[in-house]
């Protein structure tokens, strides 16, 4: 809105306006939505756009801002050597709707060990869903009887699925920040792939195979076949 020095709107201005911002530029675009004037948006790679006021939008005219990345941005307006008075306070982004999550652990482990295995929850746009609060199954292509599961870090509800089963569920709480760290345990060598599911959305699998090699020297193993022939 276009104000005068006594903070009047000017109902007759009709100069052009250039809307900025601090945040991310390869994530912003800008659309109008009221006005009759002529608008322009910065285009791909640019966080900026124009709008000429015409004299039947009575000095003022809505403009929308979509920003794909999770931030604290400040809006700014300038037009005619004037600009904002920045009493608005900054825009918030909040990350989108859950979309994937994604696995990340070391690739190796050793039989009987437990390793690490960090969960995150993900939007659309690769901004980490720091406010989910779903449920989550983890899974294996490995043993199961083999199997077992831990939480290593996480405020929220955890549970092993149990022997036999390489299972397990985990609740996120909202102190988590959209990751949780759990542990695997593995006791057969073997490479295996671990799925993440919740709220009908899966992980991207780009983690790769955590490879289960064996433990330290335990014993030895005689194998025969029972019986032999004297001198043979």
């Amino acid at each position: 809105t276009a104000k005068d020095a006594n903070n009047s709107t000017v109902t007759d201005y009709a100069g052009t306006i250039t809307v900025d911002t601090n945040g991310t530029a390869t994530a912003i675009s800008w659309a109008k939505k009221t006005g009759n004037g002529s608008f322009t948006d910065g285009g791909s790679g640019s966080d900026t756009a124009t709008y000429t006021f015409v004299s039947s939008d009575n000095g003022q005219c809505v403009l929308t801002v979509t920003d794909t990345k999770t931030e604290t941005i400040n809006i700014s307006v300038s037009g005619g050597g004037k600009s904002d008075d920045d009493t608005e306070g900054n825009l918030i982004i909040n990350p989108g709707a859950i979309d994937h999550f994604i696995i990340t652990h070391d690739g190796s482990a050793t039989a009987g060990v437990a390793d690490n295995v960090t969960i995150t929850a993900y939007d659309t746009y690769s901004n980490t869903k720091t406010d989910y609060t779903g449920t989550i199954t983890v899974d294996t292509n490995g043993t199961a009887t083999a199997i077992s599961w831990a939480l290593v870090t996480g405020g929220g509800t955890f549970t092993d699925g149990g022997a036999s089963v390489d299972t397990a569920t985990y609740a996120y709480a909202s102190g988590d920040n959209g990751a949780v760290t759990l542990s695997i345990s593995d006791t057969k060598t073997e490479s295996i792939d671990i799925d993440v599911s919740g709220d009908s959305k899966t992980d991207d699998d780009s983690e790769g195979n955590l490879v289960v090699s064996p433990a330290s020297l335990d014993h030895f193993v005689v194998t025969h076949d029972g019986s032999a022939t004297a001198g043979v």
